[in-house]
């Protein structure tokens, strides 16, 4: 005992701290339910199982808990905070909180009043004693259910309180629990050492979800870019994630490397090393293994800012855990130039009929109501899983599309959010899609055949007419591309793609409309191309892309 250690004497207050912090729900009839926060709860007895609240004679909802006798306490966790707080300090006489906060009434098993729906866990009960203290009155209830949330059911059907994520109340502050140190018994056990701390410790495969977000990164010969894209990742504001290293076969002798020196570093990292097989293999790979019910995707050559995963995270909504998509903003990062790009929807949450119009406007315009890209945004797992039948590896340009259109086809909740620029896109002069690819165009038509399956297959009716305009918006990539080739017979180049029968009786019977200028000055090279219009935009490529690839 150290001889230094002092303490003052204070007045006696309440400081039995921490606690949990709740949500009563209560309720009767003809009127809507209510919602009151409670600090001073806890169990009282375990046989029977009984518990206490304690609440001021003043509170709306007091009324309601002494006429009726029954209530249901609801836990609370870390996406629940801020409606916890909310319901403290806003009176169910001026607001209806439901409403108010988004929160769904869930009918009860053995009373009348209402749980709430996205509490991790509801412990119903009936008033059997009412004591009067002084500031508060204590109400000692029963309990005569407890339904939980079966997304923290473990493979042996053991609800694992520790993933809830549970909030508790301390002094004035809401705080998320700490580590595990610990399990009940450790005092007195004959191995104390098999009791540890494995708050990091890596899901096991089949196991139980420890994570909420699996990030997937795939890996090819990214080395230089890799230290950065790790950087932001490894220091995510939001701790339960999973970090899924792929390295696709890499031939630089150096990433495979790094990736094993990430996931010795950081237990929350894992590698897998497969044969080269394309980006749309890689990813599938870090998917198939992933654990959590969400993904997000960076490209290792890109990165992220720090608090990327709290924000999409704090989007998203329990009841469609398996149908949503949170997209957010994204900043271009180039050499000589860096510019932030907007989705094309308006900031907001979008279901039912709002998502059947997006649906019909996918594909086919010059600027997309929303980027087709994995990137920058969380996507329900179940999603994508579903969806990866319609992946063909052979596609090379618009493979995001591929994942991304059935998955948007499917989505039952999207949220656009406002300003939100986390992902850092990172492009290279190197990069495939600012080089002439003489297998663009039968890429081409591959993706359009397989995109327009997608649309037939998902019941959108106006399949066709989306994907003739997404052929000749296409076309504008193909047609830059042929313009930056650097060779001599670019004219004849230009010529050969757009002068053919086919793709000339597309763009002449297939009508966009572009509010750009430099695409309405490819398009009117791509219908009239001759030595003036070809030479001319040519001319212009070459000078924007020297301007903006400046090192």
């Amino acid at each position: 005992m150290s001889d230094n250690m002092s303490k003052e004497i204070w007045k006696p207050g309440n400081m039995l701290y921490p606690i949990p912090a709740v949500m009563v729900s209560c309720g009767r009839e003809g009127e809507k339910p209510n919602i009151i926060t409670v600090a001073w709860a806890g169990n009282v007895c375990s046989s029977p199982a009984m518990l206490s609240i304690s609440v001021r004679k003043e509170r709306y909802s007091y009324d309601i808990l002494k006429e009726t006798g029954e209530f249901v306490v609801n836990l609370t966790n870390r996406d629940l905070m801020r409606a916890t707080d909310w319901c403290g300090v806003r009176s169910g006489r001026d607001y209806d909180k439901f409403k108010e906060m988004g929160l769904t009434p869930q009918k009860s098993q053995m009373i009348s009043a209402p749980g709430i729906l996205e509490s991790p866990v509801n412990i119903e009960c009936r008033t059997k004693q009412i004591l009067e203290l002084g500031s508060h009155d204590m109400f000692v209830a029963e309990v005569l259910c407890v339904t939980v949330d079966t997304r923290y059911m473990d493979e042996k059907k053991r609800f694992d309180l520790r993933a809830a994520d549970l909030i508790a109340y301390s002094h004035g502050e809401y705080f998320t629990l700490g580590e595990k140190i610990g399990k009940f018994g450790i005092s007195v056990a004959k191995k104390p050492q098999e009791c540890y701390n494995n708050s990091n410790k890596k899901p096991r495969k089949g196991g139980k979800n420890v994570a909420k977000i699996s990030i997937i990164i795939p890996v090819y010969n990214t080395a230089e870019y890799l230290d950065k894209c790790m950087e932001g990742v490894l220091a995510q504001t939001f701790s339960d994630i999973e970090i899924m290293l792929v390295d696709d076969g890499s031939t630089d002798g150096i990433s495979p490397a790094m990736c094993d020196t990430f996931g010795k570093r950081d237990t929350r990292v894992r590698v897998i090393h497969k044969k080269n097989g394309g980006l749309q293999s890689a990813w599938i790979a870090g998917l198939t293994e992933s654990t959590a019910n969400y993904i997000t995707f960076i490209d290792s050559d890109d990165w992220i800012d720090t608090d990327m995963c709290e924000k999409l995270y704090a989007q998203t909504d329990s009841s469609f855990a398996e149908s949503e998509v949170i997209a957010a903003n994204y900043i271009v990062e180039k050499a000589g130039e860096r510019r932030r790009e907007t989705q094309g929807l308006e900031p907001g949450v979008y279901t039912g009929s709002a998502l059947d119009e997006i649906r019909r406007n996918l594909l086919g315009n010059e600027v997309r109501p929303i980027t087709m890209s994995r990137c920058m945004k969380l996507i329900s797992r179940k999603l994508l899983l579903d969806n990866i039948k319609y992946c063909d590896p052979t596609i090379v340009m618009s493979e995001d599309v591929n994942i991304m259109l059935p998955v948007f086809c499917d989505c039952k909740r999207l949220v656009i959010m406002k300003g939100s620029y986390f992902y850092h896109y990172r492009t290279l002069w190197d990069s495939m899609s600012h080089d002439y690819n003489p297998k663009l165009l039968k890429n081409l038509e591959l993706t359009d055949k397989t995109f327009r399956d997608i649309l037939w297959d998902k019941n959108v009716l106006n399949a066709d007419a989306q994907m003739d305009r997404e052929f000749v918006v296409m076309l504008l990539v193909v047609m830059k591309n042929a313009l930056r080739s650097g060779r001599k017979d670019t004219l004849s180049l230009v010529k050969e793609i757009f002068l053919k029968p086919e793709t000339k009786k597309k763009i002449d019977n297939t009508t966009v409309n572009l509010n750009s200028k430099a695409n309405k000055l490819l398009y009117f090279t791509m219908k009239h191309p001759n030595i003036v219009t070809v030479s001319f935009m040519k001319a212009v490529i070459n000078y924007y892309d020297k301007k903006t690839n400046q090192p």
